[in-house]
């Protein structure tokens, strides 16, 4: 929790006197606040470790860009902050419900959400590469992992599947989750967490989003995936076959398994800590359900 050396920080920034503070389950990167002042207002106050702080300078850059072209995003109140370890910037609360994809209208605005951003052209924007999807490196990483052959078996076969085509690269969000997407009391839709905006492929975006949006009980949801897939491909003017977005799907699902046994049960063993373990420990066996699911659906 917050210090009270950075309460008083908080309270001179924000003009008010802090009454509640409540930490709000997020990644492992940044601890993330609900700040409550005596005057009723609400805050979002996100701390960033001192090794993250280019991602900081990222996200300011980032929201004014977004804002600038209409899409909602949270506007920064103040900072940045010193704190301890790292510094703060404090958000705007916005008050409503996390998008999921509980109907068609709800399927349409993450599409809609997805295109505002690849429509995005990168000035005044700090956007980060293409994500490097390097298979070998973390498949040598996670050697100990029980389940490294049929993991292994079913990324070759899945490679075979689809090809490495280049669809273009656009502006994505990087992250997006339930989580990352609010749904104000108007109906309005509010973009957050613009640490990770960057320049990659939009089929990579559409399948990393259908791993939070497209599953129900570790079950993929063909219904919902094909209205994504085709709401999206009518959104951006395109036409994406759902075979080919599944097949990529897979291959996300496997990376971010990898990558969360890595660090669940590598790295942690040399730096305790290093990560938050617990949030790594409810990850895996998630992305497991899903992984082995979606095999057996494609025919692996």
């Amino acid at each position: 929790m917050l210090h009270s050396a950075e309460l008083r920080k908080l309270e001179q920034n924000l003009s008010g006197e802090v009454v509640c503070v409540n930490k709000i389950p997020h990644g492992v990167d940044n601890a993330v606040y609900l700040i409550e002042l005596s005057t009723g207002e609400g805050y979002i106050l996100k701390h960033y470790p001192t090794r993250n702080i280019h991602n900081m300078h990222r996200a300011i850059a980032n929201a004014k860009g977004l804002r600038a072209k209409g899409i909602n995003t949270p506007r920064v109140s103040c900072g940045p902050i010193d704190l301890l370890d790292g510094c703060g910037l404090v958000f705007e609360y916005v008050k409503g419900v996390h998008l999921d994809l509980d109907s068609a209208n709800e399927v349409e605005k993450l599409a809609q959400v997805m295109v505002a951003i690849k429509s995005l052209n990168t000035d005044n924007l700090k956007l980060q590469g293409p994500k490097d999807y390097n298979f070998n490196d973390l498949l040598a990483k996670c050697s100990e992992m029980d389940e490294i052959g049929i993991v292994r078996g079913i990324l070759e076969q899945s490679l075979r599947q689809i090809d490495d085509e280049d669809s273009g690269m656009t502006v994505v969000h990087g992250d997006l989750s339930q989580s990352n997407i609010i749904v104000d009391e108007e109906g309005e839709v509010h973009i957050l967490d613009l640490d990770h905006l960057r320049v990659d492929r939009p089929l990579d975006e559409l399948s990393r989003a259908l791993i939070f949006f497209g599953f129900s009980g570790g079950k993929l949801n063909m219904e919902k995936c094909q209205l994504l897939t085709t709401a999206y491909s009518k959104c951006a003017a395109c036409q994406l076959d759902v075979n080919r977005v599944l097949s990529r799907t897979l291959q996300l699902l496997i990376y971010m398994l990898l990558e969360t046994y890595y660090y669940t049960y590598v790295v942690k063993a040399v730096d305790p800590i290093a990560i938050s373990e617990s949030v790594y420990n409810q990850t895996y066996p998630r992305l497991k359900d899903k992984l082995f699911s979606l095999s057996i659906d494609l025919g692996l």
